[in-house]
């Protein structure tokens, strides 16, 4: 309890500095809409870093950014929409084969927000102008950059851990041809069926709840969807307050560094499930009337819940297909 307390302050200290001037910057410009895709990019590079190193906090940098300006131009496409979503997924899946699936699944969280709410223009301007695109493409990527920094702090302090094994090409492929066609489907059926409610917490529940192994745990999915509904329904009543949304963005931020915390010091990936949820919730869901609210993510975390564990014992069952049938293989080879 003692670490967890001194890993969540450092995280809040640090959040503080890094969260509080792009809200106060976009109150101060009249451009509130970027408050939150740059609170996003930081904290996809502040969690790349830490986990993974500078290395790929920079990249997450480049590619954030570049996935948030495609995803304002595409959030009255479908089409369009599920090819960037299905993009991230095969990126989760490339990146899956060098260890750093978590990073980018948290990511990908993320990715389908600025296609569903894209940031809307200051006065005057248009979303498709090169000014506009251009001030999207830099407030996130100094975001990111300033996760980039903060993280690399954090990663400066944390005892040297092995690296993460990665999946091997054949186990990544087959987790592919299961999760891009279905994110990339999920997608474009939302965008087309309800495009003005927040069908994006159905893919962030189903990438919440997916852990990066081979094998399905069902007594800890089972944990990890309790975990997660109960962070939804706490997450509603502090939007039920009615603050502010800049505000209700500090607070979010604040429990993700609670989340972070957690996920750092190797607690169940139930626990860091549902606290990670509820401040993806607070942060996207600022401004949102609170029953509405409940009722989209309710609706949508469920469903996302099916969604992870039908998907995910698929992707076990045709791995452990796979290893047998080269086991089998190996074995007549042997023999020969």
């Amino acid at each position: 309890m003692k670490r967890f307390f001194s890993l969540s302050g450092v995280f809040l200290a640090l959040v503080i500095l890094g969260v509080l001037p792009f809200i106060v910057f976009g109150a101060l410009v009249g451009w509130t809409g970027m408050q939150k895709v740059a609170v996003y990019g930081f904290f996809v590079c502040l969690y790349a870093t830490v986990l993974n190193g500078r290395r790929l906090g920079m990249a997450m940098a480049v590619g954030f950014a570049i996935f948030a300006v495609i995803g304002t131009q595409v959030h009255a496409s479908p089409l369009g929409g599920a090819m960037v979503v299905g993009m991230s997924a095969v990126l989760i899946v490339c990146l899956a084969t060098r260890g750093y699936a978590q990073a980018m699944l948290f990511a990908a969280m993320f990715i389908p927000y600025p296609i569903a709410t894209p940031p809307q223009p200051w006065a005057g301007a248009s979303m498709t102008s090169l000014t506009y695109l251009a001030a999207v493409l830099g407030a996130t990527f100094i975001a990111g950059l300033w996760g980039l920094v903060l993280g690399g702090l954090i990663h400066d302090k944390l005892p040297a851990a092995a690296p993460v094994p990665g999946a091997s090409r054949q186990d990544a492929l087959i987790a592919g041809v299961l999760l891009v066609p279905v994110a990339a489907a999920i997608t474009y059926l939302a965008m087309s069926a309800f495009p003005q409610a927040k069908w994006v917490w159905l893919l962030a529940t189903i990438y919440s709840l997916i852990k990066p192994s081979p094998d399905l745990n069902w007594v800890m999915t089972r944990d990890m969807v309790v975990g997660t509904v109960v962070g939804v329904g706490a997450s509603i009543g502090i939007l039920s307050i009615g603050m502010p949304t800049g505000v209700m963005m500090l607070v979010g931020s604040f429990v993700m560094c609670g989340a972070l915390g957690l996920r750092m010091m190797g607690k169940p990936y139930w626990v860091y499930a549902g606290v990670v949820t509820a401040a993806a919730v607070l942060m996207t869901g600022a401004g949102m009337d609170p029953l509405e609210a409940l009722e989209d993510r309710l609706v949508f975390t469920l469903a996302g819940a099916l969604g992870a564990v039908t998907l995910g014992a698929g992707i076990t069952w045709l791995i452990h297909l796979a290893h047998i049938h080269r086991d089998v293989r190996t074995e007549a080879t042997a023999s020969a």
